[in-house]
């Protein structure tokens, strides 16, 4: 289907002028935490960590083991 695919965990992808290069992938997966740093680095700090990437759609997977790990932190 010619879709690429990165995390924006991993650094080796790097940054352009502030923006995270994985956000120019088809799909981009990760954990929670690192989303929300994404959002408050583009949203806040005016970084434009995703470039002109929306947040359109979410797919969530294994949310119950999300909770859970999460309530014991």
């Amino acid at each position: 289907f010619g879709l690429t695919a990165a995390s924006n965990e991993d650094d080796s992808y790097g940054y352009h002028k502030g923006i995270k290069l994985c956000y120019a992938k088809s799909i981009v997966y990760g954990e929670m935490h690192a989303f929300q740093y994404d959002l408050l680095r583009h949203e806040y700090s005016f970084l434009l960590t995703r470039g002109d990437r929306t947040f359109d759609i979410a797919i969530v997977d294994e949310v119950d083991s999300l909770l859970i790990d999460e309530g014991t932190n």
